[in-house]
């Protein structure tokens, strides 16, 4: 007998498993989407102060980002992206056989991160002004697409519960942490309320226009 995928089954088998929640009902789900909210924000500001156009582009799409992110820890968006996929596994068959492929997804995730921290090693000079955001963002998205992913023994680690809150929102808090640290700095040496260090900082004050 054919599988039954269609968009009505697919919906159905949801609906069964996963509804929008709030973020409360996890450890630190709040907390996550507030410091997303304000991250979000900063990011924003500074888009909109940034002398260059390239800073512009990446602070505007980090706040874009980080703005879905904050709705999506406060609805669990990205939980029912992945229920869909289990649903399709559960029609079709192959639900029990699913751990080889999270298995393959999360080598590649963890692949993708390491070609990206080489690659934002080699371009440190050029955006040793963002260098911090870039690294918390990063480590926002790592834990996001773990959680994504599901892999039982990583979903043990991300929702082991540390001080009242889970391990992945404790990284999640530390990479928007830095991100509203990076935004802030930047934003005082724009407006000039901060003076750059004479050796470390002038070329980067060069670069802001400041």
């Amino acid at each position: 007998m054919a599988a039954d995928t269609s968009l009505a089954a697919i919906r159905a088998c949801v609906d069964a498993y996963w509804a929008i929640k709030a973020g409360a009902i996890a450890p630190g789900g709040w907390a996550v989407a507030l410091a997303f909210s304000l991250a979000s924000v900063a990011s924003g500001f500074v888009a909109l102060r940034g002398r260059r156009k390239a800073d512009k582009i990446l602070w505007a799409a980090m706040g874009v980002a980080l703005a879905g992110l904050a709705a999506n820890a406060q609805m669990d968006l990205m939980g029912g992206i992945t229920e869909i996929g289990r649903c399709f596994a559960r029609l079709e068959g192959w639900y029990n056989l699913r751990q080889g492929l999270q298995g393959n997804l999360m080598i590649a995730l963890w692949t993708t991160c390491a070609v990206a921290g080489v690659l934002l090693w080699q371009l440190r000079r050029g955006l040793r002004t963002a260098l911090p955001a870039l690294t918390g963002f990063a480590l926002i998205l790592a834990t996001t697409a773990a959680r994504a992913v599901s892999l039982h023994h990583i979903d043990s680690l991300i929702n082991l519960n540390i001080a009242g809150a889970a391990t992945g929102a404790w990284a999640e808090l530390l990479g928007a942490s830095l991100i509203i640290g990076n935004a802030i700095w930047l934003l005082l040496l724009i407006t000039g309320r901060l003076k750059p260090a004479a050796k470390v900082d002038t070329a980067a004050s060069a670069e802001l226009g400041v």
